[in-house]
């Protein structure tokens, strides 16, 4: 299921570089930035793959990626 996380998010923007989408956005949790389990840690194994899918094809594509976090305000 984890792997979701990563091979989807990556499915995704390979889709709208492919079909010229002008914005990504990404909403993350804080799992990701304090990655204690599994799913925080694939969480952020996205992100970076994310990112580096961008950086690789920031030259040839005109798609702008922007990846936001909502932090749990709940106890």
């Amino acid at each position: 299921m984890h792997q979701k996380n990563v091979v989807r998010t990556l499915i995704i923007a390979q889709v709208t570089i492919e079909k010229s989408v002008s914005d990504v956005v990404l909403i993350s949790t804080d799992k990701a930035v304090q990655s204690n389990n599994i799913m925080g840690a694939s969480k952020l194994l996205g992100e970076l793959c994310l990112q580096a899918f961008f950086a690789l094809t920031a030259n040839t594509s005109k798609t702008k990626l922007f990846m936001v976090y909502f932090d749990n305000v709940l106890n």
